[in-house]
């Protein structure tokens, strides 16, 4: 892991300009694969880690969805880690899907 906690943003509510500051998050202008953390009840999103590897950054974001597990009340769980290569594409993280 190379960095944590890089961007916060404090967006209230799915709108326009929480769904683009997301989006934007996902590129790496340093060549790293990023993790995202979204909180799906208040949309605030976080860059939370950066890593050399598609491999350490889809564990990474993996292992997060299920520590977030164990804290959920129900069968929805409220903040997601996501995996992006440096182009912003999707890699994974959604073991609560069984990925």
């Amino acid at each position: 892991m190379i960095e944590k906690a890089i961007h916060e943003d404090s967006n209230r509510g799915p709108n326009e300009d929480s769904i683009d500051q997301i989006f934007s998050m996902r590129q790496s202008t340093n060549g790293l694969y990023r993790v995202l953390c979204i909180d799906k009840f208040d949309y605030s999103s976080c860059v939370v880690a950066e890593f050399t590897t598609a491999k350490e950054a889809l564990s990474y974001a993996r292992e997060k969805t299920r520590e977030a597990m164990d804290w959920a009340s129900d069968s929805s769980i409220a903040t997601v880690y996501y995996a992006y290569d440096p182009k912003g594409r999707y890699l994974g993280g959604d073991s609560w899907r069984g990925e």
